[in-house]
């Protein structure tokens, strides 16, 4: 019986101990076969070497460039984290000249509402030793807008430095002067058109009434109005019917 032998398997105490001369031919047809295989690898190599040096070299020049590109991007990055850095600076200075910004804004419109209420208190001292009453009324009527909006814009919660304390009792003193000013003038209003109304001066009565409503008594002019109306209509009823009492009273011609 011939043996059979796997190339690769065989040992060399095996080989020696071959004594079949098949088995030998085998054995030696199978190693040359292996060895020109080995050398068809090896020529394949040798042929794929030109392809495989240039390879090498393109990636020699690929991590040239791949160090390049990382040198720009710290570069980059370092120039972006300045600009940020510089944003972020102008961004705060804004902020603080925007806040500067409000609060100087905020001081002119409080020093403006204090020139207007002056002009105010003075104009109304004025025009009450004129006797114009209208223009009184109207006078208070803008101070009193003004003082509202003045509060309305404290309440704001816009804190300014300096000049608080002077400016509170400069418009205290000037709402003072205006109370008593529009008492005042209350008084003498309802006195004229008390007068107007009891002589029945129609074209006084619309005058002085008028003037109720900018002093925040809208709703007493109305009231005293219709007083007047219906004492105009109770006292021309009974003129009708005083006239018509006359005429019935009269006797009938036959």
């Amino acid at each position: 019986m011939v043996a059979e032998f796997a190339f690769g398997a065989v040992t060399m105490a095996e080989v020696k101990q071959l004594t079949d001369l098949g088995a030998i031919n085998r054995l030696l047809q199978e190693t040359i076969t292996h060895e020109r295989s080995l050398e068809a690898e090896l020529d394949q190599m040798l042929v794929n070497r030109s392809e495989l040096e240039a390879q090498l070299i393109e990636a020699h020049k690929s991590s040239e460039v791949l160090e390049l590109v990382r040198a720009d991007s710290e570069q980059m990055t370092s120039s972006i984290t300045t600009t940020c850095n510089l944003a972020e600076s102008v961004s705060r200075k804004v902020r603080e000249l925007d806040l500067s910004q409000t609060h100087v804004n905020s001081t002119i419109a409080r020093i403006n509402a204090t020139l207007d209420r002056t002009n105010c208190v003075d104009g109304l001292k004025s025009a009450l030793d004129g006797e114009d009453y209208e223009k009184a009324a109207k006078f208070i009527e803008t101070f009193l807008q003004l003082d509202s909006s003045g509060e309305v814009e404290s309440e704001s919660g816009v804190a300014v430095s300096g000049g608080g304390g002077v400016e509170a009792a400069q418009a205290e003193e000037q709402r003072l002067l205006l109370k008593e000013a529009k008492d005042k003038l209350e008084e003498v209003i309802r006195k004229k058109f008390s007068e107007a109304a009891e002589k029945k001066e129609h074209a006084t009565v619309l005058r002085f009434v008028q003037l109720y409503a900018p002093l925040g008594l809208a709703e007493e002019g109305l009231k005293a109005f219709c007083g007047y109306l219906r004492q105009m209509v109770a006292g021309r009823a009974k003129e009708d019917m005083t006239t018509l009492n006359t005429m019935l009273a009269r006797p009938v011609a036959v």
